[in-house]
């Protein structure tokens, strides 16, 4: 398998990623972009918050609308400890700082991927293949999170994921790690700013009273 070359990287990432503050757009942004550079029909994003991974975002073009809000609603109150990593696929590459790939969910002995199954079940859907990797920073090498990409397909069908996508990745989650933790922060300032707005705002109602 040929290595990706730099027009496979640029054909894909938009660099105006970075310049997103909302942290729920550049969640989707990110995902959607590299469901596209793996051409991968399904995916989903989870986020480090102290001692666990969140569930922020998923998406399937299989799924309508609806399916997907339903779907979130169910998965967005998922937290994954991060102490358990031969448990979770996700949480053992957020811990590892390696991409993992799972070419048959249904015939893999690493994971039980009992989530998955019932989800599958649930939604009349087959999960083939996976390829999972961490968000690392790679300025700090702080592990921010995990991008999980499911079901490639190549002319219609389903295959497994390569050492190329695996490269694609490697390069595509750093510009991403970097873009959520400047969301990140931004996020941080602005509820800082919006506090101060509220404390500014209480006084003054306080002082016109007093008058």
């Amino acid at each position: 398998m040929s290595n990706p070359t730099q027009d496979d990287f640029n054909c894909i990432y938009d660099p105006d990623l970075f310049n997103i503050n909302e942290l729920d757009i550049l969640l989707h942004e990110s995902l959607k972009q590299t469901r596209e550079l793996l051409n991968a029909e399904a995916g989903s994003v989870y986020l480090k918050e102290d001692d666990k991974l969140s569930f922020n975002v998923f998406q399937n073009d299989t799924f309508s609308y609806e399916d997907i809000y339903k779907q979130f609603y169910v998965l967005k109150e998922i937290k994954l400890p991060i102490t358990e990593d031969e448990k979770y696929l996700a949480v053992d590459a957020l811990n590892s700082g390696e991409i993992i790939i799972i070419d048959d969910v249904y015939d893999s002995k690493d994971y039980d991927f009992l989530g998955v199954k019932e989800f599958d079940k649930k939604f009349d859907y087959k999960t083939h293949s996976i390829i999972t990797a961490p968000l690392i920073h790679p300025i700090n090498n702080e592990s921010v999170g995990v991008i999980q990409i499911l079901n490639k397909k190549t002319d219609d069908e389903y295959v497994v994921f390569d050492e190329k996508d695996k490269s694609l990745l490697a390069m595509f989650c750093s510009f991403v790690a970097l873009s959520v933790v400047k969301a990140q922060k931004d996020l941080i300032k602005f509820k800082k700013l919006n506090n101060k707005l509220k404390e500014a705002n209480s006084n003054l109602k306080k002082n016109k009273n007093s008058l």
